[in-house]
């Protein structure tokens, strides 16, 4: 099954990039964005691999997690294919996590 990604998740990641590359180095920021694709990678074969976000259980879509270093990778599974909805700093208030869609 594919992974795709939503506009809000990679705007997120892109975040999380120019943070990191602004605070510690490139290579910093590059390495964090990679260590979250290949995170995402394992779902192609395992779509149901990662546990249920439980603060988006009241969605009618299911919601689940993968946990890449500090960051939840929020995602859902449709009939067509795994989609990335956002990804979360893990040491936000987590209430926050409820903006994904």
């Amino acid at each position: 099954m594919k992974v795709t990604w939503t506009i809000p998740a990679t705007k997120e990641l892109r975040k999380i990039y120019n943070f990191y590359k602004k605070k510690a180095s490139v290579e910093v920021a590059q390495s964090i964005k990679s260590k979250i694709f290949q995170s995402t990678s394992q779902l192609e074969n395992f779509k149901h691999s990662a546990q249920k976000e439980e603060l988006l259980k009241d969605r009618k879509d299911d919601y689940r997690y993968l946990v890449s270093g500090n960051f939840k990778v929020i995602y859902k599974v449709t009939p067509k294919e795994i989609c990335i909805v956002d990804i979360f700093d893990s040491r936000q208030y987590p209430e926050k996590i409820k903006r994904a869609k």
